[in-house]
């Protein structure tokens, strides 16, 4: 398998490739100028760099960037729904920025009930992580959001309306309700996949 990095900012991608030590020379390569061309807004394509020695490669690249960490959950019911929210008009999975002092793995808890209003959740094993960058207020930001397994019991649920999310509902492939997935952030598809 093909190691790799995957980012995103908006719905561009950049990715991050590992190359084959037998068949490849070392490259030198412009940092700035690949993070000049993945923040800006008139480049639309995704492009992708392959690379010798990926993780020293990795940590040149986040240099750039203020570093966050954030976690949610793909949380499952005893019906094998899913629970989604509709946060500033797009469907989302629920998560949140780590907090000072606190672990990832309850941060992810932490951010399901406050975003969803449950409780009684069980965290499972991570199954994945994402990143994506954003403009921050002085630095450009990239956010490494943690998402793990997690089961609840159905419930009543109600969304925090302080996060920008209006709707959280219990979702199965199989249900009457008319939910459009492709109404997301391109860095949920590998999260969304999975439900």
């Amino acid at each position: 398998m093909v190691q790799k990095y995957k980012v995103f900012n908006n719905d561009r991608e950049f990715t991050l490739l590992e190359k084959n030590k037998e068949t490849s020379d070392e490259t030198v390569l412009n940092w700035t100028a690949i993070f000049e061309k993945f923040k800006s807004e008139s480049e639309q394509s995704d492009f992708s760099i392959e690379v010798y020695g990926l993780e020293e490669a990795w940590k040149n690249f986040t240099a750039k960037f203020k570093l966050i960490d954030a976690a949610g959950g793909i949380v499952r019911n005893e019906f094998n729904e899913t629970l989604l929210i509709k946060r500033h008009g797009k469907w989302d999975l629920p998560k949140g920025k780590v907090e000072v002092g606190e672990s990832i793995e309850s941060a992810a808890v932490r951010e399901v009930e406050e975003e969803c209003g449950i409780s009684d959740i069980k965290r499972g094993k991570l199954v994945l992580k994402t990143y994506h960058i954003y403009k921050g207020k002085k630095k450009w930001i990239l956010k490494t959001t943690y998402w793990y397994e997690m089961v609840a019991p159905k419930q009543d649920v109600k969304p925090q309306v302080e996060e920008g999310i209006t709707k959280v509902i219990w979702y199965s492939k199989h249900a009457s309700k008319k939910v459009d997935l492709k109404n997301t952030y391109r860095s949920l598809t590998e999260a969304l996949s999975r439900i």
